[in-house]
This record gives C-alpha cells, structure tokens and sequence, in this order.
C-alpha cells in the first residue's frame, strides 16, 4: 500500500518513454542527456540562484524564481473502466487538497480530453493487468500511456498507474511510460499521501522544467551569444546566436571543449589562472579572441558564470559573449596576431563590471530579418529522436535530402516523394515551369503550360510518391485525388443520370439579382455586424480560430460576415477601389455558389480557407516579401476556391463524363471550374463586380495571380509544387548555412531571392495548399469535426459510385468497412508531415506542427484500439 516513484521518473523515464529531451534546443540534458529528475531540478535551483542577475527576484523554498512559479494547483485525470470505491476515494483526496480533479471512463474521451487540457497527473486504473481492463501484459490502460506520451508537452505529465497488492514493480511499469506506481487502497488518508508526494516531487519539478524551457526559448532567440558547458568544460548547448558568431550549424559544438575556440590568445599560464579563479565560483569578466569553424579568428566581449547544483559543486558554467562593434573576422594567420590585441579578462572580486558591461553581455535582441530564424527551430523538431511509432515525428530526411540534392533513400521518405533535383527531366521540367510563370504572354504562357502538361502525361514528371503496394489507404487516395480517372465502359455510360448537383455556368443577371434580393444579411459595413454575432469573430487572426461556432450562429454565413472582416482588415477594398456594399454584395453572391448540403466542400471550408491565409499572410517572412497584391490574390483565391464544388472528386467527373470534365478536357477540371465562375459572376452585374475600378493592368495581374492559386489546390499537382518549394527556396537557405564557413544568410541576400517574380508565385501556391488541407494542423475539437465531414463526403460519393455502375476510385471509403483513424494517419504521412516541415522551415508556425503531432497520436492511439479489438472479436 502506497504511492512509489522512481528517482528517475522526472526526466530519464519520460525520455525513456518519448525520446524527447525534457528541454532545449539542440538537446542540451544534464549529464549528457541521461540526467535524473533530482540532477535537473539541482541543475535548474543552480540557474536560478546562482545565474540571476543583481537585484533579481528572490527564489522560493523551491529554488525557483518567485515570477516564474505558477500559481495553478496540480490537475488530475482519472482513468477508470467505471467508477468504483478506489476511484472515489482519489476524488475525495484531491477535494481534501483543493486539487482539480476529473475522470473518463473511456480511453477515447480519455486521449480526448488530455490533449485538450494536458493534466498534470494522470491515474490510470492497471488493477486488471494491461490497464483499464486489459488482460496480461499491455493492455489498453499501457496503450493510452503510449498514446498520451506522444503528445507534446507530456514530459510535464506524471503517470500513475494503480496496481493491486502485490502487482507489477515500479521497474516494469516504467517501460510503458508510468512515472509512479500506487498499490490499490480505498483510504482516503493512503489516496492524499500519495497525491501530496506527486505535488511535491513530480509537480514541482514540471514547473522548473517548465521554467527551464522558457529560459531556453528566450535563448534561442537571444541575439547575443550563450553557451553552456559541464563541470569539465565539455558543451552541452549553444544557441543559435553563437553558432552564427563561431560559424557553425546547430548542435555542431556541443561534445567539444569550451575553451578550444575561445581563448586562442592566452598562455598556459593565463589560462591555469583563469580555470583555478572560476573553478573556485569566481565569475569572469573580460575581453577574448575567438577562432571561426574557418580559422578566422575574432574579438569579443564574454562573461563566463559558474552554476552550482547536487551538493553544493560546479556543475555548468554558462557563458554569454558580444562581438566588439560588430567586428569582422581576422584573415590573419593566428601566429601572426599581435599579443597587445588580447584584453586580459579580470576577476569579479578584482573589478567590479560596470553596469554598461552588464548591458552590453545582457541585451535581448532578434531582428525578424534573420533568414534562418525558422529553420532553426524546425531543426529540433524534425531531427530529433523518434519517441515512438504512435508519435509520429517529424521525419529527420526531408531536411537530410535537401541538403543532399534530394537524393536517395526508399520508401516514402521525403527524398522519394519531393524527388530528386539531379534528374535531367526534372530541370527541364522545373526551367519550364519557370519561364511559363515568369513570362508576360498570356499566349507564351499557355504553350508552356501545354508543354509540361504533355511531358507529364508522357511519364517524364517523377513528382508522384513510390507506392507501398501493401498500404491501401494511400493508394486510394492517390487514386481518388490524384489521378485523371478510368472512364467506365459504354454500357455503364448510357445509363448514368443527370447528377443532382449539376448546376449550369451561365449565371444570369436575374439569378444575381434574387441573391441579392432575397439576402438575410442586412449590414452594409463591418461597423453594422449584429451583435450577436460580434464575440464569434473575435480571435479570428489566431490560428485556433473557431469558425465552426461561427458557422453555428450565422446559420452558415460565415463566408459573408468572416469574409467581410478579414477583407476589411488587409484593407482589400481600398487596393480594388470598391464600395463596402459592393464587397457585401459579392460575398452573398460567392457565399451563394457554395452548396449548402455538401458535408465538407461549403462556404465554411471557404472561410477557413480564407482564414488560415490570413494567418499565414501575419508571418514575418511572409509579410516582408508580399506586396499587397499578393495578400490580396491570396485572400480573395482562397475564398473562391473551391466555389460551385459539387462534393465529388476529379476522377468521379471524369469517369462520369460530366459536362465540366468534357468542358476542361479533363485536366484540372474542379479548379478550373472554380475560379472561372468566380469571374464570370463578378464581372456579370457592376453591383458585386469588385474590380470595376481597378485599371487593366491591375487587373490582370490579379486575375493572373488569383486562377495561379486556385489552380494551385489540385492535389494532382500535389508533390510537384511541395518539391519545387523545398528545393528552389528552403533547400538554398539550409545549404547557405551548412557551408563550411559560412554565415547566416543575410536579409539582404533573403529578400532578393524571396522576391523573384517565380518564388513570390511558387510561395502563393504552398500558401493555398497549407491552408487548403490543413484541417490535422487545427485544435483536436475541429480537427475531429472536419475529419467526419470530408470522410462523409467521401462516404457519399463512394455510395453514388455503387449506384450507377461507376469506377470506384476510394474503396476504402466505403461507410460500412471505412477504418477513419487509420485514414486520418495516412493521409498525414503521405501529404502533409514534409510539407507543413517545410513550410514550418519557412515561416515558422510551430503551433500547426504541434497539432499536428498530437491529433496523430490521437487518430493513431483509435487505430490501434481497433486493431487490437478486431482479433478478439474474431476470437469471440
């Protein structure tokens, strides 16, 4: 009877578990990455009591800064098959104790709420051997464990499991992913101990390592150099500011010694001096020569602290340097450099710094014009250890192949789907793409256009991913998105019917006009939204944006009252020189041509299209390289782009001979149909035409720029325009820095190359494409909704298909047989997983990373359950 832990449990057994280090960057962990819990938590009492600077904030009995304790109690989340005696006696222990406490029943809504509210404690009821009812061995209580390991920020999360008298020891419990055990007690007295012993040792250190990470985000944005080394000098982290300053790429300095590049002007003697001085808890305090990865050697400004931890010894020194005014490297040999040049450094006993030296070693600085800025974060995420299968990390050979040209590698790797850069066809192929989006003949354009459209046919484009014969989900999904269809015999052909969903392209002015007329939106300006309606828009620039609330509210008017709000705040109207009622009036009308009874493809996909542009439009990199013709190419393609969508797929219209695949020739069809009936309506009535007043050269560029974008969506064209993207513009910005010698790229150089003509279009389109599909980026609640609603569709369309004969091209999506989980998961790693890594790479938006990765774990910890439930119920 009690609650047991293991020392280890803060931080080995959840890297142990995850394979993700408890913080840092480039995987700085005490003790070389393999440090207990207790050598953190000194580590981190160390920091914040030795390392402050003067007249910091006082430190708690828990040697944490006092404005960086959180004043949250510990949540818990009880996990139990049903309630029972033991369960509530952990809901009277943490009443007792003023703990927030809730409970699940089913790991489902388990998974669902932790994702949602990432408890501090989670007791998983293991009294039936696998958890949770399992049997022996792993059940479906050690599965949840894995599942809920994977998603991020667990390593802030104790597990506890609740094992009879007598079960499992703590030590085989660990590999599972528990932190503690608790031997099965229905005293209430035995419940709060053990909650009391999780507050105070697990809860307590989550906070610091918490802490810890925040200190370690404000370092990796710091702009002045930051190192921290062992007890014996060794590196463990180094930010990107001093990889920059001693040109190197990230975690290329950590295992080499401290003082191998930074003191190349002192003596023996100088140096045994200063190790004995800061070895005895002496700060230090002076001028240095630094050596570059080149040999170039440098002059800087450093302040070396001395961090106690366990038992009151050294065990990190941490040093902070500055280039003096911003000096150049030394081309010199270093035999040949002046000894005067180096400023002997002082004792901080010997002389006090001054509080401009303070200033100077402290200053916080970050110019959003570093080009690599992105890439540097991204680099932890998709390089790191891969925790687990259910985790699904980010995969390390997108970057790995870009680097390398794209070579390489089998399977569905990166390099396979993206392609390579060294095939002959494919320069011929990415030169042509590139004189037809940079050329000014609308003529000139087209034939090239015809060009890579026929050498694609003909089997020269290698953009398509190899096949695992064996995975069906992706083959189905291939054959539903992105091929050009099987035609059906002739026989099947003469019977099909007219589809319910036809609707004629020739819109009349008198159909305009009964939209118009029959309107229930009465505003003529964003300052006339009812009232009601005003809270449902707030929050929309954020990427957790609810618009399926908004959807609920409006009786599906989201695309009028959103659109109108987000238009007004580009400030759209003023670039067309039209009229708010103009803009009002053409937003009912595109709202209009959206098909209400669609499950997926409706004016709500529209808006959060649009939205999700809007959000990316806001990134820093993104705005420095857009003119205000491409924001508002970009907003208004992503509202149209999907327009008069009939809820079926490129193939079904083709195979079904409908009147638009015979009208596009087959190619492109829906996307093509899209943004030329958007035209055709704007342009049919002056009082929706929103480009009335734009000269004829604006408009043509934008009508250009807009059909680019549309026709962008088609999933067809899918790894075409992904491995343009990471090899013409991610890939450059990596090779830059992975040169030997060199610096970061600088804004200068990034602005040219971003703001050629056929880099700002090839931006435009992953734009689209990342907002067009990025319903597994978003918060779990509408990731689940949008994933119901397109599988239905699907559903939908396979049912038709079965009716009239037609090919079935998703015949996994079938309702009776479909596994959704397991759809959602392939359809991450095959589409998504490279491109949202690169496009993260570009413009930095870990927060759709994050997402990502937890909505897996969640549609991978269902597909595993019923997998797991399929054999038994055949045993049954």
């Amino acid at each position: 009877m009690g609650c047991h832990s293991s020392r280890e449990g803060g931080v080995r057994d959840r890297e142990a578990s995850t394979g993700k280090p408890a913080a840092g960057r480039n995987g700085f962990r005490v003790a070389a990455g393999a440090a207990a819990a207790g050598e953190t938590a000194a580590a981190v009492d160390g920091l914040t009591n030795e390392a402050k600077p003067p007249q910091s904030s006082s430190a708690d009995s828990n040697g944490m800064p006092q404005d960086l304790h959180s004043d949250e109690a510990m949540s818990i989340l009880l996990i139990f098959p049903r309630e029972d005696a033991q369960s509530l006696c952990f809901q009277k222990a943490a009443e007792r104790l003023a703990l927030s406490c809730s409970a699940e029943h089913s790991s489902e809504r388990a998974m669902e709420r932790y994702i949602e509210d990432r408890h501090d404690l989670v007791v998983i009821d293991r009294r039936g051997g696998g958890g949770s009812g399992g049997g022996e061995g792993e059940g479906i209580g050690d599965q949840l464990v894995r599942s809920m390991r994977a998603v991020s920020q667990s390593e802030f999360t104790c597990f506890l499991a609740v094992t009879r008298a007598g079960g499992p020891s703590l030590a085989e419990l660990v590999p599972f992913g528990y932190n503690m055990k608790f031997a099965e007690s229905i005293s209430v007295d035995s419940c709060s101990d053990c909650l009391v012993t999780c507050q105070q040792s697990s809860f307590r250190c989550c906070e610091k390592l918490a802490a810890l990470a925040a200190a370690f985000a404000a370092l990796d944005r710091s702009g002045e150099a930051v190192e921290i080394a062992s007890d014996r000098f060794c590196i463990q982290y180094t930010n990107p500011a001093h990889d920059k300053m001693f040109g190197r790429s990230a975690g290329e300095s950590q295992r080499c010694n401290s003082f191998d590049a930074m003191f190349v002007d002192k003596t023996e003697d100088e140096m045994r001096s200063l190790l004995q001085s800061l070895r005895k808890g002496k700060e230090w305090i002076g001028s240095a020569t630094g050596k570059r990865k080149s040999g170039a050697t440098f002059q800087h400004q450093c302040c070396i602290l001395p961090i106690k931890g366990r038992r009151g010894r050294i065990q990190h020194y941490v040093s902070i340097r500055q280039s003096l005014n911003g000096a150049e490297p030394q081309t010199e040999p270093l035999q040949q450099q002046s000894k005067d040049s180096a400023a002997s450094g002082h004792d901080k006993d010997d002389v006090e710094p001054t509080p401009a030296a303070y200033s100077n070693l402290l200053l916080m600085q970050r110019s959003r014009s570093e080009m690599l800025s992105g890439l540097r974060l991204v680099q932890p995420l998709i390089a790191g250890p891969m925790p687990s299968a259910a985790s699904a990390p980010l995969d390390a050979s997108l970057l790995n192949a870009i680097k390398s040209g794209g070579g390489g590698g089998g399977g569905k790797t990166a390099a396979s789907r993206i392609g390579s850069t060294d095939l002959p066809m494919q320069k011929v192929l990415g030169l042509l793409g590139q004189a037809r989006d940079g050329s000014q003949s609308p003529a000139a354009a087209a034939a090239l256009d015809r060009a890579l459209e026929l050498l694609r046919q003909a089997g020269g484009d290698q953009q398509q991913p190899p096949l695992d014969p064996g995975d069906r989900m992706a083959s189905d999904y291939v054959g539903g998105l992105m091929t050009g269809g099987s035609k059906p015999s002739d026989k099947k052909r003469s019977s099909l019917q007219a589809r319910r969903y036809h609707r004629p392209s020739e819109i009349m002015a008198e159909q305009i006009s009964r939209v118009l007329e029959n309107s229930s939106v009465t505003m003529q300006s964003l300052s006339e939204i009812p009232e009601q309606f005003v809270a449902y828009l707030e929050g929309d620039d954020e990427w957790n944006y609810d618009i399926l609330e908004l959807e609920r509210v409006t009786n599906r008017r989201t695309l009028v009252y959103l659109g109108m709000k987000i238009l007004q705040r580009f400030n759209v109207c003023q670039f067309l020189q039209c009229s708010e009622d103009t803009m009002l009036n053409w937003l009912q009308v595109m709202q209009d041509h959206y098909h209400s009874d669609n499950c997926y493809h409706n004016a709500t996909h529209g808006a959060d299209v649009m939205q999700s542009s809007a959000y990316f439009l806001q990134r820093d990199r993104i705005k420095s390289v857009f003119d205000e013709m491409d924001e508002v190419a970009s907003l208004l393609g992503a509202l149209v782009h999907d327009l008069d969508h009939p809820g079926r797929t490129n193939p079904f219209l083709i195979n079904s001979q409908h009147r638009l695949a015979l009208l596009y020739n087959d190619m492109s069809v829906l996307e093509s149909h899209h943004v030329s009936l958007c035209f055709q309506l704007t342009t049919r009535d002056d009082r929706i035409n929103i480009f009335k007043n734009m000269s004829r050269e604006d408009f043509k560029t934008l009508r250009h720029s807009m059909v680019d974008i549309v026709l962008a969506t088609e999933m067809a064209r899918h790894f075409e325009h992904v491995g343009k993207f990471t090899n013409q513009i991610v890939a450059p910005l990596i090779a830059k820095e992975g040169e030997e010698g060199a610096e970061q790229i600088t804004a200068e150089e990034s602005f040219e190359m971003l703001t050629k003509p056929e880099n700002r279009t090839l931006i435009k389109r992953v734009l689209i494409k990342c907002s067009d599909i990025s319903n597994q980026c978003r918060p779990l609640k509408l990731c689940r909704e949008w994933s119901k609603r397109i599988s239905e569709e699907y559903f939908q369309q396979t049912d038709e298909e079965k009716q009239s004969g037609l090919p079935i091209v998703m015949p996994v999506f079938d309702r009776a047989t479909c596994n959704l989980p397991q759809s959602q998961t392939s359809f991450i790693d095959f589409f998504l997983r490279e491109m949202f890594s690169a496009w993260h790479a570009f413009c930095d938006v870990p927060q759709l990373l994050e997402n990502m990765n937890n909505n897996y774990a969640y549609w991978k910890q269902l597909a595993d359950q019923a997998k797991n439930a399929a054999p038994e119920a055949a045993s049954v």
